[in-house]
């Protein structure tokens, strides 16, 4: 099964869908990334200093100097622990996936792009972007999405945030289909994940990173085989925005 991977380049929950999957080998795998550094580096401080403050400007400064000198060393056949973005996984790996740079998904390009790679299902893990009809109409299997919290409840981009502001004691991983909405559609497997006490946005985040990934590729699996559930999120649906400016971790 041909399956294309949507990710954003330097968020743990999409380099660890894309190594599982590429671990796995049972599918074979094209990649698109989404990259801030993409956009015009001023746009981007400016709209993550408006949403989120200036620590969020400086750890993406951070992320995105250690990750590309992460790449470099790689290129250099040096041995590195881990990868801190998609693109330093793909270089790593042998063979390389076909891959390809998306700034906007949903764009004439990207579209061309992805009709010419042929996927017959596209899996999105924290994909930085909302695909249009026009991307979801085109894999014959449909579109799937790894979303990190038990769906239908806190839908929207961080619901580590949430769960914990909210005094959650669970919070969980969902693969769903992908449709119209915002993180609406049927449910094919989900797992349970509990909250401690010493829980932060980074420590679930990479717990969920590490369920998901397996998740993502068992329904890939199941779809695979024609045996994946389509489970209808049948109300108790929530939905929270980006957090409050400046009170985010990640």
């Amino acid at each position: 099964m041909r399956v294309l991977f949507l990710g954003n380049n330097y968020n743990p929950i999409s380099i660890a869908a894309l190594r599982a999957l590429l671990e796995s080998r049972a599918f074979s795998v094209a990649v698109g990334m989404y990259d801030p550094k993409g956009d015009s580096a001023l746009d981007t401080a400016r709209r993550l200093y408006r949403e989120r403050g200036g620590a969020a400007v400086a750890r993406r400064v951070g992320t995105l100097v250690a990750a590309q000198a992460r790449v470099r060393l790689r290129r250099a056949g040096l041995p590195l622990r881990g990868h801190a973005s998609l693109q330093e996984l793909i270089v790593a790996h042998t063979p390389a996936p076909e891959h390809f740079w998306c700034q906007r998904i949903n764009s004439k390009e990207s579209l061309r792009a992805v009709r010419r790679l042929a996927p017959d299902v596209i899996a999105i893990a924290n994909f930085s972007q909302i695909l249009k009809p026009s991307v979801i109409a085109i894999p014959p299997r449909g579109c799937v999405n790894l979303h990190p919290s038990l769906l239908p409840r806190y839908r929207g981009p961080n619901p580590f945030y949430w769960v914990l502001r909210n005094g959650e004691r669970t919070t969980g991983v969902t693969v769903h289909y992908v449709d119209a909405g915002i993180d609406s559609g049927d449910i094919i497997a989900q797992d349970e994940l509990p909250i401690g006490m010493h829980d932060s946005e980074v420590t679930l985040r990479d717990r969920a990173a590490a369920v998901g990934a397996r998740l993502l590729v068992d329904a890939l699996g199941q779809i695979a085989a024609g045996t994946a559930p389509r489970l209808p999120q049948n109300g108790g649906g929530t939905y929270y925005s980006f957090p409050p400016r400046g009170e985010s971790a990640l």
